[in-house]
C-alpha cells in the first residue's frame, strides 16, 4: 500500500495521469470486482467469527469456511450481520428527503 501511494505520488509530480485514459472501463471495473470479492472472501470468517486457517487463495478460504462451518461463534456472527445489515440502512437513509411541508426552518 505505501508503495503504491509512493508510486501515484510520483505520476502525479510528473503529470503522467493521462496515461490512466489509456486503461480500459471494463478493465477497471474487473479490477475492482476483484478486490472486493478478495476482501469479502478474506474478511467472512471475521464476519462468522469462524476459528478457520488463512486460506492461499479464494477457492481454498471458501473451501476452509464450508469445511469448519461449525466453529460460527452465533455472538459475533449475529453482531457481524446486524451491523453489515446497519450499514446498508444507513447508505440508503442518506439519501432520503424529507417532504417540502415537513422541513425546519
Amino acid at each position: 500500500g505505501f508503495w503504491s501511494g509512493v508510486f501515484q505520488l510520483l505520476m502525479a509530480g510528473l503529470h503522467l495521469g493521462v496515461i490512466v485514459s489509456f486503461i480500459s472501463e471494463p478493465v477497471t471495473v474487473g479490477f475492482t470486482a476483484g478486490a472486493a470479492i478478495t476482501t469479502m472472501s478474506a474478511q467472512i470468517k471475521n464476519l462468522l467469527g469462524m476459528k478457520v486457517a488463512n486460506g492461499s487463495g479464494i477457492v481454498s478460504i471458501w473451501k476452509e469456511l464450508f469445511r469448519h462451518y461449525d466453529t460460527v461463534t452465533t455472538g459475533d456472527a449475529v453482531m457481524g450481520i446486524t451491523s453489515f445489515l446497519a450499514l446498508l440502512f444507513l447508505k440508503r437513509v442518506k439519501d432520503f428527503k424529507a417532504p417540502e411541508g415537513r422541513r425546519k426552518r
